[in-house]
């Protein structure tokens, strides 16, 4: 609402424009796509429907043979009919055996379909699972369950397999981990062992919620991102379809565009997939690619989104299912001698943007029965060619109108323009008329006071930034454009390479006239009804008040940036630029932080800060500020418990959620007044604490005298470390430093004034520091910490020496260190591989195989040749260019008899 408290309806983000499941009203997109990286509605990238002669038989056939496997490090697998076995390759020309030495187990005959992820081959055979273990931590495994034949079966890493049962439509996960084999020893009688040696064992969860819709026929599946499923399904009679499905949600599917019988799917990074289909008597040239953020979001069918990756010397074993980071194939190679190969799907090309794209939005409910409606602000970016035509149209009843598509039903639509000239200067009549309304481009990033737009890019006049445009009805004598609801209809068009990107849009409605409200009755309109929506030159009173509104607008914005001049007095709401100089108001020096964000929350803090400087409190609360902790005022604290004091950690209740917060202030709430907590930092989270010094005295005292090597004592359990850690093992004696320790504390030895002395001399030490122990995840910049430890220095008091400590194991308090519970919540570290000269003994770092395919790749393999391609920096798109190899080596040995160039 602006300061003439006229209201404003926007749209921001895809769900606003109907592209997405959430949105707030049924919308009709068509040919539009949202650019999540830009956060702008655009016209959709595509091509025309392909145009294939599809053979169903030789697809069937292709679609019975399971898909070959690949990992991270190129080795890849296959089933090979002639052998009847599964192969790899990837380290050497010739094949080997995947599975060698379980010739007689049959789950290595040929599988329906197979996955490959986290170093484990997965196989879907006879309506089973087999899981095969790279590492051959386990043997061969295989998981069942009643009522579920498992045809089709895929895996990404970190998440559990999916299968599928072809005949029933039902879609599983493959749950749990094998026990290792060395887990799988018979203990002795007499040995303590868990009831169930193996409580996780391999099992299949059929997904209750979800049933692939009949007639569907699925025909390949593929793991994704995000614990997304792809399904690429058959339907007989009708173009095949894309399913998109995760746990918990509805079923996404569309049908795709002019391809019947595709056969093969697979991930290429997290917003494409790839896909093959036959031509003629073989398989189409190229791979088509679909945006996944597209599937689901119309009924229309879904046409390839423009990139052309060739398909080239393909060996005909469909997409391999591996990392869905991209997309590879196994490839037929003929030199140094015939062997297979795997190759990434790489785009050699992009068609660019439809020529126009559209989207139907409404209804938009004033509340006012025949409200005026006053005006329209988009932020937008209008290449050169590129512009929007906004429809709009306004009636008392809700009833949907038809769309604006030609001129026979544009009856009842007021359409205004926007964007670059260029775009309307060929454009037929029924695309352009003179008396249509332009939208003009405005000098400030947003009308909003203190506002500063939604542009991702710098404002350029006439083409990027703010535009704004007086809603009229360019065709009537009275233009007004008014209704209770209105609709709107957004074509943006372009020139084919480029696109406009619309950022937001805005509508004001209920109209404050300045005509009407300043001026005389003399002045106001006086032709209505039927008349006033007649076609002709505008009267005179409706051409005065649209005058008026030339000035009403930026006068408009004036009023507002006054009415909000307290915003720039506001550390949540100043101008970025605006910062230093509102802190230099409290003598608030932000050093070198750029953090515009933790800029805001430390000057919201000043007043605590400046109150709690020199106290543990303050630490602590420059340092949850520092990690990202924010302020928030307000929250509900236990009413039984004494209510906590500034600088204390506490749990607090806001909106029905609780969380641990560090205290400022505390208000009676009898008055009014609200608590104010900071949340979100390290502190509150855990990962710091702080330490003073003088905490240690008791700890010196009673614990340093212990015999911490029995292992008899439960509590110790052979701890020969310092049993009162806080951090770790150890924080702060070494073993000379323990034995010197030792000699003050033990009770059977005499004590000389000079050793006396000594002890007192330490404690005093230990009054006058803190230790600021930071877990190593909060701080992985060095200039974090640097950072960090200058703010922390600055908040405690000048006598008290402050140390930082980077601590690269758990945090455990108390007792629960000597018990060895972690207290820090957060994920189990995974261990690393044992690298020669980097590992040290016990650092956690372990053996282990890459967990490859191609079990060569640890080695020896035959050396690569190295390839070197020199040529000009640059060359015109004209011109023609040389490549030279010459300075390419062969391994030692060999020699190179063949140069092959690829585009990369």
């Amino acid at each position: 609402m602006d300061v003439n408290n006229v209201p404003f309806w926007q749209w921001r983000g895809a769900s606003a424009f109907g592209l997405g499941p959430d949105a707030p009203f049924p919308a009709t997109p068509d040919t539009v796509a949202w650019d999540a990286a830009d956060n702008a509605l655009t016209i959709a990238r595509g091509e025309p429907e392909p145009e294939l002669v599809e053979d169903e038989a030789r697809a069937r056939d292709l679609i019975n043979r399971p898909s070959a496997i690949c990992d991270s490090v190129g080795s890849f697998a296959w089933w090979d009919d002639a052998s009847g076995h599964l192969l790899a390759s990837g380290f050497a020309l010739d094949p080997i055996r995947l599975a060698d030495g379980l010739d007689d187990n049959p789950v290595i005959r040929r599988p329906s379909d197979m996955g490959f992820a986290d170093d484990v081959a997965w196989l879907a055979r006879d309506g089973k699972v087999a899981a095969i273990d790279m590492r051959q931590r386990w043997p061969v495994e295989i998981a069942r369950a009643n009522g579920f034949n498992a045809s089709l079966i895929s895996a990404a890493p970190a998440s559990a397999p999916w299968a599928l049962a072809i005949d029933t439509g039902k879609i599983a996960r493959v749950l749990g981990s094998p026990m290792p084999e060395i887990a799988r020893r018979v203990a002795p009688d007499d040995a303590f062992v868990p009831d169930d040696p193996d409580p996780e064992d391999l099992r299949i969860r059929i997904e209750a919620d979800v049933r692939i819709p009949d007639p569907l026929e699925p025909v390949a599946l593929r793991a994704g991102p995000d614990d997304q499923l792809a399904i690429l399904c058959w339907n007989p009679g009708e173009n095949a379809e894309l399913l998109i499905y995760r746990h918990g949600e509805e079923l996404r599917r569309q049908p795709l565009a002019g391809i019947r019988f595709p056969i093969s799917l697979a991930w290429d990074g997290d917003d494409q997939l790839c896909l093959l289909a036959t031509d003629g008597a073989g398989l189409a040239n190229r791979v088509f690619a679909f945006d996944v953020a597209q599937i689901g979001q119309t009924d229309a069918p879904l046409t390839p989104n423009g990139r052309f990756i060739p398909l080239i010397d393909h060996a005909g074993h469909g997409l391999c299912d591996g990392p869905w980071e991209q997309a590879f194939h196994i490839v037929q190679r003929e030199r140094p001698q015939p062997h297979l190969g795997l190759q990434r799907l790489r785009s050699i090309s992009r068609l660019g943007h439809a020529r126009a794209g559209s989207v139907m939005i409404g209804p938009i409910d004033s509340g006012r029965y025949d409200c005026d409606w006053h005006r329209f602000y988009c932020e937008a970016r209008f290449p050169e060619g590129c512009g929007a035509r906004i429809a709009l149209h306004a009636s008392n009843r809700p009833s949907r109108p038809d769309t604006p598509a030609n001129s026979a039903n544009r009856e009842g639509w007021a359409l205004h323009l926007a964007g670059s000239a260029t775009a309307w200067e060929n454009a037929p009549e029924d695309l352009y008329q003179p008396q249509w309304p332009r939208a003009a481009w405005s000098h400030s990033a947003s009308e909003i006071a203190g506002h500063t737009g939604f542009l991702p890019c710098p404002r350029e006049q006439g083409k990027a930034g703010l535009f704004s445009c007086l809603i009229q009805d360019g065709r009537t004598q009275v233009r007004r454009v008014s209704g209770r609801y209105l609709y709107l209809h957004l074509e943006l068009t372009g020139d084919g390479q480029r696109s406009p990107e619309l950022y937001g849009l805005r509508v004001y409605g209920n109209r404050f006239s300045y005509r009407d409200r300043y001026l005389p009755e003399l002045y106001g309109e006086t032709v209505s009804g039927p008349d006033a929506a007649e076609a002709g030159n505008a009267t005179g009173a409706d051409f005065l008040e649209r005058l008026v509104h030339l000035m009403e607008g930026p006068m408009t914005e004036i009023e507002g940036r006054v009415a909000q001049g307290w915003t720039v007095s506001d550390p949540l709401t100043v101008p970025a630029d605006g910062l230093d100089w509102l802190a230099s108001w409290t003598g608030f020096d932000f050093g070198d932080d750029t953090d515009l964000a933790r800029k805001r929350q430390k000057l919201l803090c000043a007043p605590h800060l400046r109150r709690l400087n020199g106290t543990l409190a303050g630490l602590n609360a420059i340092l949850e500020l520092e990690t990202g902790g924010h302020l928030i005022r307000g929250g509900q604290f236990d009413p039984d418990l004494p209510a906590p004091r500034p600088g204390q950690l506490a749990q607090i209740e806001i909106a029905g959620q609780s969380y641990r917060a560090l205290v400022l202030s505390i208000a009676d709430p009898r008055g009014g007044g609200q608590a104010e907590v900071l949340i979100g930092g390290g502190v509150t989270r855990g990962s710091i604490v702080t330490l003073e010094g003088f905490r240690l005295r008791r700890t010196f005292a009673t614990i340093l005298g212990a015999d911490l090597a029995d292992e008899s004592d439960p509590m110790l359990l052979g701890m020969v470390r310092s049993g009162n850690s806080v951090v770790g093992d150890s924080l702060i004696l070494g073993a000379e430093e323990r034995a010197d320790l030792l000699a003050h504390f033990r009770s059977d030895l005499p004590m000389t004034a000079s050793e006396e002395d000594d002890l007192a001399e330490f404690y005093r030490k230990l009054a006058h520091s803190v230790m600021v122990l930071v877990h190593k995840e909060t701080l992985a910049d060095p200039v974090d910490a640097e950072r960090l430890m200058r703010e922390a220095r600055g908040m405690a008091p000048a006598h008290v020496e402050t140390t930082l400590l980077r601590m690269t194991a758990p945090f455990m308090v108390g007792a629960a260190s000597l018990v060895g519970i972690d207290s820090f919540l957060t994920d189990p570290a995974q261990p690393d591989p044992f690298r020669v000269e980097s590992s040290d003994l016990s650092s956690g770092d372990v053996l282990m195989g890459t967990g490859a395919l191609d079990r060569r790749s640890d080695g020896p393999v035959d050396p690569a040749p190295v390839a070197h391609a020199a040529g000009p920096d640059t060359v015109s798109s004209s011109d023609g260019f040389w490549l030279d190899a010459s300075n390419s080596a062969a391994a030692r040995g060999r020699r190179i008899n063949r140069y092959i160039w690829t585009w990369q």
